[in-house]
């Protein structure tokens, strides 16, 4: 078997290994929203599970959903160094990155041909470079006028002038992670409260830190008569080679359906359910969205649908769940990569040469490989030799 082939096979058989574990992850996940529709009936379970909420989503979350969104890295840098961040450490990306292009012309016209209908700028904290959001948004919604744009922030680099800016140069929404400012700081609170006066919509996405569980379930309260449309709340993860990699605190494992590994607090689902039950409970006007793994699943097999069209081969099918199916002839030391369906074809083989059909998940970014995941020999077992 050629090398390039062995290095594929090996890659599957990497892939196949952990199978358990993701299995495992999905027995986890179920057991999640089985707990969830017992304990608030209420609560809309849609997508297998996948998604969980009370209230409508933000637009912008209905565009990640969908894998029809793209985020705007504006910088690395950051005005606070909280131990839960998911920021890489030592890492620093070009300003104004998206995976999809640095340059904003060539972004536009990707947007447009993949038919993103949702982009965020985000950081580090964004607004440590106020201009330069103010340029991309202002540039995206002349190019884009019906597209939803938002921004994260800890809310702590914000004016009111700024906001200001923000509203007039057409920001739809902006996310404040109040769990970076302790929930109960003045400033980020007041600036809040100051967003919720001047934007279409205001928002609290944090990470569900047990430990932190009193604060976030006594702010529910103040949050939604501040006039916050949505709560958007993730389990803790601990993600090797970021901040929260070496955050203390009580672990599980977790596979994505995809391989990546990483960790979760076995808490954060507990707390999700309470602040569920909490604003049912109390009649709160407050959107809230189980913004979770299992979501995080979703999102990743729409991502790689939508870069599809870049990152698709010409020889390759897609599939659904952002996977490719391809096929390839090969002998003792060349391959030649052939669509599936030209194994159907009489002289499919040829030449007494050997065939494979293989399929691997499409890459999150453009240039980059993807992930073989399956290697089916077409004739006698090769056993990766």
């Amino acid at each position: 078997m050629p090398p390039e082939l062995k290095r594929i096979w090996a890659e599957v058989q990497a892939f196949q290994a952990n199978a358990a574990a993701r299995a495992a992850t999905a027995a986890a996940w179920a057991k999640q929203v089985d707990s969830i529709r017992k304990a608030v009936p209420s609560a809309t379970v849609e997508d297998d599970g996948e998604t969980v909420r009370i209230g409508p989503l933000s637009p912008g979350c209905a565009a990640c959903k969908a894998g029809q969104w793209d985020c705007m890295f504006v910088t690395t840098r950051c005005n606070l160094d909280c131990a839960f961040c998911l920021r890489p450490r030592d890492f620093a990306l070009p300003p104004m990155y998206s995976a999809l292009g640095s340059d904003l012309d060539v972004l536009c016209a990707r947007y447009a041909q993949a038919g993103v209908s949702g982009a965020s700028f985000s950081g580090g904290e964004p607004f440590l470079e106020p201009a330069s959001v103010l340029a991309w948004l202002g540039a995206l919604r002349r190019r884009f006028p019906r597209m939803y744009l938002w921004a994260y922030t800890n809310g702590l680099t914000l004016s009111a002038e700024l906001l200001a800016q923000l509203a007039e140069t057409g920001l739809d929404e902006l996310r404040f992670n109040l769990a970076a400012t302790g929930y109960r700081h003045p400033q980020a609170n007041r600036t809040l409260r100051e967003a919720v006066a001047r934007l279409p919509a205001v928002a609290v996405e944090i990470p569900a830190i047990p430990e932190q569980a009193h604060l976030l379930l006594e702010s529910l309260g103040d949050w939604a008569a501040a006039g916050v449309k949505y709560l958007n709340l993730h389990e803790l993860v601990y993600e090797p080679c970021t901040h929260s990699g070496g955050m203390a605190g009580a672990r599980t494992s977790c596979t994505m359906p995809d391989g990546h590994g990483c960790a979760v607090h076995p808490g954060s689902a507990e707390l999700i359910r309470q602040v569920l039950a909490r604003v049912v409970r109390d009649g709160l006007s407050l959107a809230v969205n189980d913004c979770s793994l299992r979501n995080k699943a979703r999102q990743m097999r729409g991502r790689r649908r939508l870069l599809a069209p870049f990152t698709l081969q010409p020889y390759e099918r897609l599939l659904d769940g952002g996977q490719a199916e391809c096929a390839c002839l090969y002998g003792a030391e060349r391959i030649t990569w052939i669509h599936p369906e030209a194994l159907a074809q009489p002289d499919g083989l040829g030449n007494g040469r050997r065939a494979v059909r293989l399929r691997r998940q499409l890459p999150l970014a453009p240039g980059q490989p993807g992930q073989w995941i399956s290697f089916e020999s077409m004739g006698a077992d090769h056993g990766g030799r």
